[in-house]
């Protein structure tokens, strides 16, 4: 599973602790209904045991869920501050731009000093190469 989507799942399984219904975590999280049921089953799928109680209307805890809560949501929450803060960091410094070099040499060649000169280049002129030899 993606990390987004596995951030999403965290979510959804928060909301529907904090009383609400899948359809609407599914509704507050942007995405519909189904796809919102699958990122707990495939959470539930990762972590060997369920989070919900897929049978009663609306969906509940189940009792590993009710354990684990206090835990996801703080944790949901420190990944909200983390990319608030990533974001307002983000702003304010100035962009890297980004370069990619693709070189071709002889395999016998020795790519050290090239690979060293490129990497103080980077230094110097505050930017950084990705390279494919």
């Amino acid at each position: 599973m993606k990390l987004y989507d596995r951030k999403l799942s965290w979510k959804i399984f928060c909301l529907i602790g904090q009383g609400r219904t899948l359809s609407h975590a599914a509704q507050e999280c942007g995405i519909d209904l189904p796809y919102a049921s699958r990122l707990i089953s495939k959470l539930e799928d990762e972590l060997g045991f369920f989070l919900v109680l897929h049978r009663p209307r609306p969906m509940r805890l189940s009792e590993n869920g009710i354990k684990i809560f206090p835990f996801v949501e703080e944790f949901a929450a420190a990944q909200d501050r983390l990319e608030n803060e990533c974001r307002e960091i983000g702003v304010n410094l100035q962009k890297i731009p980004k370069r990619n070099i693709r070189i071709s040499l002889p395999i016998n060649l020795n790519k050290e000093p090239l690979l060293e000169k490129l990497v103080n280049y980077e230094r110097r002129q505050q930017c950084y190469f990705r390279i494919f030899c």
